[in-house]
């Protein structure tokens, strides 16, 4: 599936979920390495150490919302928390943040479809 690489940033200490406009790296002899956000409220943000980044899976929820890592869907009557699976390499989700405990699936476009955004983990932590 082909989708473009877009992110969500959770500002940990204004604790705000932001779609992210843009992400520089700096090598600077002075400051070292760092990035820098471009965020949707026009603000620019500095450092990744109060940035969390939450990738898009490429697919959209019943009302036409992007789903992104992190994401709690309601989908078949349960709540879900969309996660990476780096073992098979694929998005999945799980019915708990740690998928060791609860369900987990394959989160594929036919579920997001039916699957309503409700939430999203970091807002939780």
């Amino acid at each position: 599936m082909n989708r473009p690489i877009k992110f969500m940033a959770w500002v940990k200490d204004e604790k705000r979920l932001l779609k992210v406009e843009e992400i520089s790296w700096h090598n600077e002899e002075e400051h070292g390495e760092y990035l820098t956000f471009l965020l949707e409220d026009g603000g620019g943000r500095e450092g990744d150490d109060n940035i969390d980044l939450y990738q898009f899976t490429g697919l959209l929820d019943k009302d036409g919302k992007e789903i992104y890592e992190g994401h709690k869907i309601r989908w078949n009557k349960r709540e879900w928390v969309i996660e990476w699976n780096t073992l098979n390499a694929q998005w999945f989700m799980a019915t708990h943040p740690d998928s060791k405990k609860g369900g987990w699936g394959f989160f594929k476009e036919r579920m997001a479809k039916c699957g309503e955004i409700i939430g999203h983990i970091a807002a939780t932590l």
